[in-house]
């Protein structure tokens, strides 16, 4: 079992063993007056059919937005989390690309492209955006514990557990962090630092649905 965050915003994932995220995030508001009347409407059309869960309209009027108004970026965005959801990832990462080469700032793109990426195992081009996402807006702890997650699956422990460590020295509070520390701990038979972690993630996680396993892992490493 292991715990990943994908999302600056809204992106959550818990997954079991084997990690493979299936993330999702909210799109972008309305813009108020950045657009050109008919690429506005367009996009208030757009935000409409997603909320309903019309995926194939919503990326229809996005793809209008964008004719109108190529440089806008959150409508590569917007755009980039409906193929997402309708599970064309390539496409969905064709768009995130498109959002940052017309903006290499904006972070939330690079972020949720380097989700997909790991989602498609290609580690080190996730590894790549979340250490760009880490040079954004280093004050979040969800791009390290990402990026330890790909470390991890591709056998870099240390790496893995560094990164886990700055997660938890941005936020103290940031539970998936210890319980991703704590099963690399357990991988190197670090007994008293695994229980540790896992005591502490189900002290700050007392919903988790994982608890009874958790403290089945402690019994065993005791």
């Amino acid at each position: 079992m292991r715990h990943l965050w994908f999302g600056l915003s809204v992106i959550v994932l818990v997954s079991a063993c084997m990690p493979t995220p299936t993330p999702t995030a909210t799109a972008v508001p309305t813009p108020i007056a950045t657009l050109v009347p008919g690429a506005l409407d367009a996009f208030r059309k757009a935000e409409q059919a997603y909320n309903a869960g019309n995926l194939d309209q919503a990326i229809e009027f996005y793809t209008e937005v964008i004719t109108l108004s190529p440089t806008y970026t959150d409508a590569y965005y917007n755009r980039a989390i409906a193929y997402e959801d309708r599970g064309d990832l390539d496409q969905a990462i064709a768009d995130y690309t498109r959002a940052i080469e017309i903006d290499p700032r904006y972070v939330r793109a690079i972020y949720n492209r380097g989700i997909l990426y790991y989602r498609q195992g290609q580690a080190d081009q996730a590894i790549a955006d979340f250490t760009k996402a880490i040079e954004l807006a280093p004050g979040s702890p969800k791009p390290y514990n990402n990026r330890g997650i790909a470390y991890e699956e591709k056998g870099d422990l240390d790496r893995a557990i560094a990164d886990y460590t700055k997660a938890i020295e941005v936020d103290p509070s940031f539970a998936m962090a210890y319980l991703n520390r704590g099963q690399a701990y357990r991988l190197r038979n670090l007994k008293e630092q695994a229980i540790a972690d896992f005591q502490k993630y189900l002290e700050l996680d007392k919903t988790t649905p994982h608890r009874n396993e958790i403290e089945q892992w402690i019994r065993e490493l005791q």
